[in-house]
């Protein structure tokens, strides 16, 4: 009956470690909500600059296609100034010429009576002979 007496020394330590794993788990838990809170507000962040980054593409495109019609408009009207001017410059000219046929007009007209009055005064004189 001697045997039997050795083995009780082995058991001792093995315990503690079962508390262990049971404390950080609140942490874990409350440091994996604080990131995840970030995280999503990262996200929103991100897309809100996303968003905005797209409404100044959107408005940099109208600004330059704005731009472009302001171009557009500024070269038709530069040509439309110049055909205005080729314009006034042809009514001017034939303002000119209409000022000079009616000079014509009136030298032909006073030509013309001169004419007649010298016809009727040879008539008168022929007239007269008779």
């Amino acid at each position: 009956g001697g045997r039997g007496g050795g083995g009780g020394g082995g058991g001792r330590g093995g315990g503690g470690g079962g508390g262990g794993g049971g404390g950080p788990a609140p942490w874990s838990a409350f440091l994996r909500g604080v990131v995840g809170s970030q995280l999503e507000a990262l996200h929103a962040a991100a897309a809100a600059v996303a968003s905005a980054a797209a409404a100044v593409q959107s408005g940099s495109r109208t600004v330059g296609s704005l731009t472009e019609q302001l171009d557009a408009l500024t070269e038709e009207s530069a040509g439309l100034g110049i055909r205005l001017r080729k314009s006034e410059a042809l009514l001017e000219e034939a303002t000119r010429n209409l000022a000079a046929a009616q000079a014509e007009l009136a030298t032909s007209a006073a030509g013309t009576a001169d004419l007649q009055s010298q016809l009727a005064a040879a008539g008168a004189r022929e007239g007269a002979a008779d």
